[in-house]
């Protein structure tokens, strides 16, 4: 450890980190992505095909799903609910719920 920083064979030895690749680890919002991944794939629909519903990018989309966007606005996630044919209260957990009417 040289000037209070640890060094990359510390952090792997102390701590379980590899140095060699970037680590990707899922958020709190995994939830949230499950759900999208879900309703997403009983509908038979791609991340770009909901994108495109929805209005917004299929990076924003593929982000949450898998847990790699850390947030993103309301208005998105009202975007992305309507690309997934729901309301908002059902994509994010608040409700149980169907399909809503198109």
């Amino acid at each position: 450890m040289a000037y209070g920083i640890p060094c990359a064979p510390c952090l792997t030895r102390e701590y379980g980190l590899s140095y060699f690749a970037p680590v990707r680890k899922r958020t709190t919002a995994s939830s949230l992505g499950e759900r999208i991944l879900s309703l997403r794939t009983d509908l038979g629909l791609s991340v770009r095909d909901v994108a495109k519903r929805g209005g917004v990018s299929h990076s924003i989309v593929h982000g949450l799903e898998r847990g790699w966007q850390q947030s993103t606005s309301v208005e998105r996630l009202n975007r992305i609910a309507k690309g997934l044919g729901v309301t908002l209260a059902v994509l994010i957990g608040v409700e149980e719920g169907d399909r809503i009417a198109s």
